[in-house]
């Protein structure tokens, strides 16, 4: 049964690094499961610089901004796995679902072209429920336990600053927000990236934490952690 490994945090806060260094400590093969889809050309240069990252750790890749679940599917059983990320999946759900400004950015909310999503996994209804994304997610779930290799998902951390302006905007918060901790539960790591440290909130081995400590833990505790999930 594949082990689950989250990584949350906020834009920019390191937690792409560190989901690659984890598995590129992990042995071949390496495949990353890639939701976003290049809409301009900002997006088309942060995906080249992702994909350049990755050139030299052996990497192949499978772009699914719909289906995570069926990515981890085609994908080999032994492979450790990256899914980055969750927050963009949400936003390409909630798209096609018809949640979204009128006046939205399109990029804004990582959306798919109607044509890039196969018919039958499109939502049926015109609306997205914390429900349809707990179902949704506990589909996820069970394609990693039937997996030998571990999944590190990373997703964003949200609901931390004001309250959103728009109605899709605070939709969004919660549906990700129901997503985050629906994976959370499942997961047997879940490391918080902040400024580039990461802070272990959950460890396979149950350990608690002193609070007396500092709470920044080293990489190399967190490779260890993901280690004995790989075994």
């Amino acid at each position: 049964m594949g082990g689950i490994v989250l990584v949350t945090g906020g834009c920019r806060s390191g937690k792409s690094a560190l989901v690659q260094r984890l598995a590129e400590s992990l042995p071949l093969p390496r495949v990353f499961v890639a939701t976003s889809v290049a809409l301009d050309q900002e997006m088309v240069a942060r995906i080249e610089q992702h994909q350049k990252a990755r050139a030299a750790g052996g990497w192949s890749t499978l772009e699914e901004p719909y289906d995570p679940a069926a990515a981890l599917r085609a994908a080999p059983a032994d492979a450790v796995v990256v899914v980055d990320c969750l927050a963009v999946w949400m936003g390409n759900l909630m798209w096609e679902a018809g949640m979204r400004e009128t006046d939205a950015p399109r990029a804004a909310t990582a959306a798919v072209t109607p044509s890039a999503v196969p018919a039958a996994a499109k939502p049926s209804a015109a609306s997205l429920s914390e429900a349809d994304v707990v179902e949704r997610c506990e589909g996820i779930v069970e394609a990693c336990r039937q997996r030998s290799g571990l999944t590190i998902f990373v997703t964003n951390e949200v609901g931390l600053g004001v309250v959103p302006e728009s109605p899709a905007g605070r939709r969004y918060r919660d549906l990700l927000g129901r997503c985050n901790q629906t994976m959370a539960e499942a997961a047997e790591m879940v490391v918080l990236m902040v400024s580039g440290l990461p802070l272990v909130l959950k460890s396979p081995s149950g350990e608690g934490r002193d609070l007396r400590k500092a709470v920044c833990d080293d990489y190399e505790a967190i490779e260890r952690h993901v280690h004995e999930l790989a075994r």
